[in-house]
């Protein structure tokens, strides 16, 4: 259970999934670009799309934000440049999660 554990920890350390948060503080608009760990993120997700709000930082790290609802084209230049991160992020993290859920609803169809 230990390796287990510490596999889990090195995962959390090494890897994040990217999402481009908005929210509201203090009646300010604002967008951050999240990197959620890997052990946190079915709860990451299921937890933002409720719409409540929530601490990011209990999630993974804050790599940028900015005020208003939307990065700015310099914002976008610096999160590809340090992060990898694309305008269309959010397009296409719907696409990969759906992509995931088409594959384990096939492979489920296969093994019945």
């Amino acid at each position: 259970m230990d390796e287990i554990m510490d596999v889990q920890k090195e995962l959390d350390e090494a890897l994040g999934s990217l999402f481009l948060v908005r929210g509201k503080r203090d009646e300010k608009v604002f967008w951050a670009l999240l990197s959620v760990k890997p052990s946190l993120m079915e709860t990451f997700y299921d937890l933002h799309n409720t719409g409540k709000p929530y601490d990011m930082t209990e999630y993974g790290d804050v790599l940028h934000y900015g005020e208003g609802d939307t990065p700015t084209e310099k914002d976008w230049d610096y999160m590809k440049e340090n992060f990898g991160a694309q305008e269309n992020l959010e397009e296409l993290m719907q696409k990969s999660m759906q992509d995931a859920v088409d594959f384990a609803t096939s492979r489920v169809h296969e093994d019945s």
